[in-house]
């Protein structure tokens, strides 16, 4: 009983905290249809469905993306809102 409670307990804590943010993150390449690829991914804590706000310091936000795709070092992100 006590190790099924440790294990539900313990997958939350490999997720990102609500409002955490990710220093460094570069955009590798642009997709057709709206797609991103990050120089983030699983070891990252980032992981599929995740939605995520990419802004510049300097110019606040600029859009938004959900997780299409994840691997341990990359995420593929679908852009579904942007400012201008």
């Amino acid at each position: 009983m006590w190790i099924i409670l440790a294990l539900l307990l313990s997958v939350s804590a490999l997720a990102l905290e609500p409002f955490e943010r990710l220093k460094g993150v570069k955009i590798l390449k642009v997709l057709p249809r709206n797609i991103i690829l990050l120089n983030r991914g699983l070891e990252d804590g980032l992981m599929k469905n995740d939605h995520i706000k990419i802004s510049n310091g300097d110019e606040g936000y600029a859009s938004r993306a959900i997780c299409v795709r994840a691997h341990a070092e990359t995420s593929w992100r679908k852009l579904y809102a942007c400012s201008v």
